[in-house]
């Protein structure tokens, strides 16, 4: 789903997320940890449509904003232009930047890691992360907590009426773990053919001549046998668009041990924004903040938990 979605998904991205909520509840952790580290240059790893990389050239800093899809970057400069100080560059996030150390934070959020497809992918990912800070340079990267999802367990997290291409549609979104992975599903429904599909199938029950609770015929059927179908022989094209997807699921040994191989120096944990602290079982994400180390070879690592 990760490179179907984005390029021909891009509204329907759009649309799932409240975008001024979203950077109102972020930008303070982020606005924070920037000052704190003498943040000028941000590379935005995975920016999607560039409203946080937009938010941070708002504050005045140089930012780029890279991604894989063509059509989040071309979604990028439509809604953010391409001013001095904001570029954006179709890029994956396991290449390497042009110059090594020339910014002093990555971000990668949004749980776009866990899109890598396999976690030797991920691990080169972080890697370049590091690789495109300077010596104490900050990264921070923002996953989903699978541990919090119920094993097996249907979860629906979004059921959304809107517009696209001038039509009213109906996005869902569904997500279950199984062990290590987590299983997204998106469907993407037209009402309007949707209610076209229904008159076309004839009435439903309950909708018959005469009082009938069922169509002629069928009033001695069992419960749950009957259709609404005017002519059983004809298919009902179903009005809806449907992708999956299998996300990675990353452990906080696993996240912190990549960070480490990648030069991470000192590292915190939060389970969402603002500062929250992280708890396996009940934090909605797993954000960690890293620093590369100040020495050209790999640091030692340094582990805590809470507030700079």
């Amino acid at each position: 789903m990760a490179r179907e979605v984005f390029e021909h998904w891009v509204d329907v991205y759009e649309l799932m997320v409240d975008w001024p909520r979203r950077l109102e509840r972020e930008g303070p952790m982020f606005r924070r940890l920037f000052e704190q580290t003498g943040v000028r240059r941000v590379l935005d790893t995975a920016c999607g449509p560039g409203h946080h990389a937009a938010m941070f050239h708002q504050w005045g800093l140089e930012v780029e904003g890279a991604d894989l899809s063509q059509a989040m970057i071309q979604r990028a400069i439509a809604l953010h232009g391409q001013p001095p100080g904001l570029r954006w560059t179709v890029r994956p996030f396991q290449d390497p930047t042009p110059e090594p150390g020339y910014f002093d934070a990555t971000v990668c959020i949004g749980n776009s890691l866990a899109l890598a497809g396999d976690h030797q992918t991920a691990a080169e990912a972080v890697r370049q992360m590091f690789r495109a800070v300077r010596p104490g340079g900050l990264v921070v990267i923002q996953v989903l907590n699978l541990w919090a999802l119920p094993e097996g367990k249907l979860c629906w997290q979004k059921c959304l009426a809107a517009q696209i291409g001038g039509k009213p549609k109906l996005i869902l979104k569904a997500v279950h773990r199984a062990g290590q992975q987590v299983f997204v599903d998106l469907l993407l429904v037209d009402l309007a053919d949707a209610e076209q599909a229904v008159q076309r199938a004839g009435p439903s029950p309950g909708q018959y001549e005469s009082g009938r609770s069922a169509p002629p015929g069928q009033e001695d059927r069992a419960p749950g046998t009957e259709t609404a179908r005017s002519n059983p022989a004809s298919p009902v094209s179903l009005p809806w668009q449907a992708q999956s997807e299998v996300l990675l699921g990353f452990s906080v040994e696993q996240l912190q041990q990549m960070a480490h191989q990648a030069g991470a120096e000192k590292m915190l944990l939060y389970g969402g924004y603002p500062d929250q602290p992280y708890q396996s079982q009940t934090s909605k994400d797993l954000i960690l903040v890293a620093w590369r180390s100040e020495n050209l070879a790999l640091g030692s690592l340094r582990s805590v938990s809470g507030r700079v």
